[in-house]
């Protein structure tokens, strides 16, 4: 079998690997419109030896997805390459919203709950409580914000859910699906149980709690033992998108970049993955490519995922003295109308760079255009990113490096609906029986995990 894969990105290239162990599958070609591999996962290594990431820049190694990464990392042999982050650092523990100007940590630990925190204005343990005694609402799907402040109040709705979306997927929590998102799992217990609590307390019962995931990776193991609580590479994540270009390409398979007769030549194969952004593979699709089937229906439901612009703004500077409390960085809640950013990172807070702080400024996401029409100018975006950054942080200090990067529609959003949605296109696809799938961040999760096992998931269910 001759199998094509559209997309070099981290789902792409993670379809070429788990298709390379199997058997039946003779020869695959990975085909990637642009000039470079990896997608949104983008580093930057300077000439003097600091790395900038400009995508994700932390892998999570819990559950079975994160599991199923290191086990990905232990066969490509770079487990020596890893840098983890241990519970109890304080980028583990320390997660700042920015709201009236001032910074806030958000609770942390037990204690925490039953203490009032600004900007909370009473214990969030009450919301448990309130969460415990609200009615059930049957629904197939409603926003996440709307999940959360019907079950555990506005409050948390408001400074913690809100920004907490926007540093994930930079989407509003108020369009965002509770079922599909982060959220999956409190919906799915409310909907079979009548309660979050009650649900957890009713599954333990009943012995339905999920299992500890068993794993035989050594790097597995490792992790737990250790207490991961995030891990990277050393020279970015990047890395991983290096390593596997090149043992596939080791084992056999083709990478194509830039070529513009990859639609042509993956309607040669006997089946395509297709990983791109789902309006790209819609327009795929829109070209049949030798389907023979009314592909119509499948490219309205890719067309009816939205993504959003998001630009990515690296500041370093010189010494270590900027940063006055650790931590992972700080988010800004939606309602936040006059701090124009997503959030902050305080890269080297977990991974010290030298002598100097390195921060990454997020910007727009579903808020792109009305804050900074459309085709801003880079320069712009990184004035108003350093305004706000020194005023936020109260620093008086220049930067001795800036990296600005506009990523136009790169994080699809999982809006209301969007699990139905996802299920019904795999449905339809599969009733026809046309020779392709689709994967990646646009369908399963929006995360480098959920990527990867999206691939994989796939690969073993069309070929078992």
């Amino acid at each position: 079998m001759k199998v094509s894969v559209i997309g070099g990105g981290i789902s792409g290239l993670t379809a070429a690997y788990y298709l390379s162990k199997l058997p039946k599958v003779a020869s695959i070609t990975v085909y990637e419109a642009s000039q470079r591999l990896g997608g949104w996962i983008q580093t930057t290594r300077s000439d003097d030896g600091f790395t900038f990431e400009h995508g994700p820049r932390t892998v999570r190694p819990a559950g079975p997805k994160g599991a199923n990464t290191l086990e990905l990392i232990e066969d490509l042999g770079i487990e020596d390459r890893i840098i983890p982050i241990k519970y109890g650092h304080p980028a583990t523990v320390n997660r700042m919203v920015c709201v009236n100007g001032e910074l806030h940590k958000l609770p942390s630990n037990l204690k925490s709950l039953f203490t009032t925190q600004p900007p909370f204005s009473k214990p969030l343990f009450l919301a448990g409580v309130k969460e415990f005694f609200t009615t059930q609402k049957k629904c197939p799907d409603e926003s996440i914000y709307d999940f959360v402040q019907r079950r555990f109040g506005s409050e948390v709705a408001k400074f913690a859910i809100d920004p907490m979306v926007r540093g994930i997927c930079a989407g509003d929590a108020k369009a965002i699906s509770a079922k599909a998102f982060v959220a999956g799992p409190m919906f799915n217990l409310e909907q079979d149980f009548g309660s979050v609590i009650r649900g957890l307390f009713k599954r333990k019962i009943k012995g339905l709690s999920p299992k500890p995931f068993n794993s035989d990776s050594k790097l597995v193991q490792k992790a737990r033992d250790e207490k991961w609580n995030v891990w990277s590479l050393e020279g970015g994540l990047e890395t991983l998108t290096s390593k596997l270009s090149q043992r596939l390409q080791k084992d056999g398979v083709i990478i194509k970049m830039s070529d513009t007769n990859s639609n042509a030549e993956a309607a040669d194969k006997d089946f395509t993955f297709l990983s791109t952004p789902a309006y790209i593979s819609a327009n795929y699709l829109s070209n049949d490519n030798g389907l023979h089937k009314n592909t119509k229906e499948l490219r309205t439901l890719l067309d009816s995922i939205p993504y959003v612009d998001v630009a990515v703004i690296n500041f370093m500077f010189q010494g270590k003295h900027l940063i006055k409390e650790p931590a992972f960085g700080f988010l800004v809640p939606s309602t936040e109308k006059n701090v124009p950013i997503l959030g902050v990172i305080y890269d080297t807070c977990s991974f010290p760079q030298g002598d100097t702080t390195i921060f990454t400024v997020m910007m727009g996401g579903a808020w792109f255009n009305q804050l900074f029409g459309q085709n801003p100018n880079p320069k712009d975006l990184e004035s108003i990113a350093l305004e706000h950054l020194k005023n936020i942080l109260k620093i008086n200090d220049e930067p001795i490096k800036v990296i600005c990067k506009v990523h136009e529609k790169c994080i699809a959003q999982y809006t209301v609906g969007h699990a139905q949605r996802v299920e019904k296109l795999r449905e339809l696809t599969t009733k026809a029986r046309l020779p392709i799938a689709f994967v990646g961040s646009a369908f399963d999760g929006v995360g480098l995990n959920d990527a990867i096992m999206s691939s994989k998931n796939e690969v073993c269910r069309l070929f078992p």
